[in-house]
């Protein structure tokens, strides 16, 4: 949350990474037109739900703030909820500036634009158990034995990052994925959107 960010980097520094991330919504709709719609790349609207209701003065607090940040942002009931998504939380801060995008997708059409075009080499299977800092490169070390001589190296790994970084950025306790195919809901959603909780669980949802 943009209060929470705050505490840690700064208003400045949290304002223009949570405006960053709203720009970079149209950078990627922009990018999978030029890929040729590769990736599903789809614009929705985005919920943070809460799960107490001891949590509404945290998220009007958060909604004040995004908005002194020129973010869209509003705060929904659980009548509002309930009407638009068959949510049944206490309340909620409604976005329209969300979006999803196949990201295994996208980033394979990448992949083989920068290996035809731009002189790139991929190596699939190639398992990198650490990342060895120098003066003026980095070596990467691959569980083979071999190494990789790179001036910069780019992990986008989610949470398996942690090992490679050299600073200690995190403590992870557990981390859980569940997938299941659309199931029946007795309040049909009226709205497609990303949703995600105070409680830290993630889901997506799709208007029939």
């Amino acid at each position: 949350m943009l209060t929470e960010l705050r505490r840690l980097v700064g208003p400045v520094r949290a304002r223009r990474a949570y405006q960053a991330c709203v720009d970079a919504i149209g950078l990627l709709d922009a990018l999978d037109e030029r890929l040729g719609r590769c990736a599903d790349f789809s614009r929705c609207e985005s919920l943070y739900l809460s799960t107490r209701r001891r949590d509404h003065p945290q998220l009007v607090a958060e909604m004040r703030l995004r908005q002194e940040s020129g973010i869209h942002v509003a705060f929904l009931q659980r009548d509002d909820l309930m009407t638009r998504y068959g949510a049944d939380r206490p309340c909620a801060l409604y976005s329209p500036d969300a979006a999803t995008v196949d990201a295994v997708r996208l980033a394979r059409r990448l992949l083989e634009e920068a290996e035809q075009h731009r002189g790139g080499l991929i190596f699939g299977q190639a398992t990198v158990q650490r990342i060895e800092p120098a003066t003026d490169h980095l070596l990467l070390h691959l569980a083979d034995g071999h190494r990789v001589r790179a001036r910069h190296a780019i992990v986008c790994a989610g949470y398996e990052s942690l090992p490679l970084v050299p600073a200690r950025l995190a403590t992870l306790h557990t981390t859980f994925a569940a997938i299941s195919h659309p199931v029946a809901r007795s309040t049909p959603r009226r709205s497609r959107a990303v949703f995600c909780s105070s409680a830290g669980r993630i889901s997506r949802s799709a208007a029939p």
